[in-house]
């Protein structure tokens, strides 16, 4: 994905608004392709919001990692 199309993902995402009464099940199999994969543990610092999470995949190990702004670190959650 090229610079340009991040920025206007991350354009649109902050833009939108979100009511959470017209939301459904977000099914796993989607995100992949939308959140970047790795097979190593991040350590970088993000740049924009689309940077902020990354799925990491290590065999049977699946994590998602976001960003800890406020706390400038990385936070995982086990994914099943």
């Amino acid at each position: 994905m090229n610079e340009e199309t991040k920025n206007y993902i991350d354009q649109k995402i902050r833009e939108h608004y979100h009511n959470g009464l017209d939301s459904g099940l977000l099914k796993l199999e989607n995100i992949f392709g939308f959140i970047r994969t790795m097979d190593t543990v991040p350590a970088h610092t993000p740049r924009n919001l689309f940077e902020q999470f990354v799925i990491y995949k290590s065999g049977a190990t699946l994590l998602l990692y976001v960003y800890d702004v406020t706390n400038n670190a990385w936070r995982n959650a086990t994914l099943v």
